[in-house]
């Protein structure tokens, strides 16, 4: 199938989100666009139809994955087909591989995904991913690599996707998905044909990154959150220099993505460190922070993401990572349980009393899920895999 007229079907996947689109680039152009930068990436390379085990086969974990402590390695057999599954959970802060060829299964993943992100100099938060790009490579002209079947939380992508008998690469993108609450991705690769023994040509990429890259402020690494009393917060920060910053703005979240201004304090605009506070009274619930920095030329850095538990009764959502939700609720009386799926469409609702419950999940199919307790804000997220 030319993989040209899978386009508007592909937009039937991405439904709910109505800007998406999948764009292919022609051999020769630049493979990722300008402004967007790299986070994560899962590889297979080395791919042929035959032969025995060979070392370094898988790479996954923070882009660029030509540098070594960025990736966790895994071997495969050769095999004329690979069935793949991808798996970025953000609550267990993971990036998971597992592949089956020829009934053998093997798992890479790579843990605190974040802090691995963080340390290779990446700016955006993962949370903030919008976009994939998938690359195809094959080494010459008698062989032939197709990607198919492959699907997003559940949702068929349509088409086939390759390159044949053509030596050279070929991309394809996604964009405005929102990647960063968390994804499942499957498909499969066949390979057909004569593919050689150089290891680093016949390849299989695909790119995780954000098209709104946000720049990194002086105050990224020493930003911290402590209570000081009940329901009183205080932020702390260091600058070495804040001789272009107009002012910071403190922001405040319940759920780490959706956040608003409570507050600004002005830089005092010196050469050397400086340390600044800012309090924030009367929180009743759990708080996640961060600063924006804005600048006298009028750019704007962010700080990371902190958070502090509030020192109120809140209800508990326990996943058994299988089939079951513990919710225990906080006060006195019995409220609605609803479990959404990540296009918001409501897939389970329960009603639980105030002694709590168990809800089970054996019908909900492989996915991520937010659960909202009546009443309370914020969710809770969990990956049923």
């Amino acid at each position: 199938m030319d993989s040209k007229l899978s386009l508007s079907a592909l937009l039937v996947l991405f439904g709910l989100n109505s800007g998406a689109q999948l764009l292919e680039l022609e051999q020769g152009q630049a493979a990722y666009p300008l402004g967007t930068e790299k986070l994560l990436g899962q590889r297979y390379k080395g791919l042929r139809s035959a032969g025995g085990s060979s070392e370094k086969e898988i790479f996954i974990g923070v882009q660029d994955l030509d540098v070594a402590y960025n990736r966790v390695e895994g071997d495969i057999i050769y095999g004329n087909t690979i069935h793949f599954r991808v798996i970025y959970d953000p609550i267990g802060d993971s990036l998971t591989t597992e592949t089956t060829i020829a009934r053998r299964s093997f798992r890479s993943s790579m843990k605190n995904i974040s802090a691995v992100a963080n340390a290779a100099g990446r700016v955006t938060p993962l949370s903030e991913m919008d976009f994939m790009e998938m690359e195809v490579r094959t080494q010459n002209a008698t062989s032939a690599l197709d990607v198919t079947n492959l699907t997003i939380n559940g949702r068929t992508v349509y088409g086939t996707y390759n390159r044949y008998n053509s030596p050279g690469q070929s991309f394809w993108h996604i964009e405005n998905f929102d990647f960063g609450s968390g994804f499942i991705m499957t498909g499969t690769i066949t390979t057909t044909g004569n593919f050689g023994s150089n290891t680093d040509f016949n390849k299989v990429e695909f790119v995780f990154g954000s098209q709104r890259t946000i720049p990194r402020s002086s105050t990224y690494s020493t930003l911290q959150v402590d209570k000081a009393g009940t329901g009183d917060n205080v932020l702390s920060w260091t600058t070495q220099t804040d001789s272009n910053i107009d002012h910071f703005q403190i922001q405040r979240s319940t759920d780490s993505r959706n956040f608003s201004i409570i507050g600004s304090v002005s830089a005092i605009g010196s050469n050397t460190v400086t340390k600044y506070q800012f309090e924030d009274k009367g929180v009743s619930s759990e708080a996640y922070y961060r600063i924006i920095e804005r600048r006298k030329d009028g750019s704007i850095a962010f700080s990371r993401i902190v958070n502090i538990e509030g020192l109120s009764a809140v209800s508990t959502v326990i996943y058994d990572g299988r089939n079951t939700l513990r919710v225990q609720l906080a006060g006195s009386e019995p409220r609605q349980v609803v479990i959404y799926d990540l296009g918001g469409r409501v897939m389970l609702r329960s009603q639980v009393s105030e002694n709590g419950a168990f809800i089970h999940l054996d019908n909900l199919p492989l996915g991520i899920y937010m659960v909202k307790i009546e009443g309370e804000r914020g969710a809770f997220r969990f990956l049923k895999n």
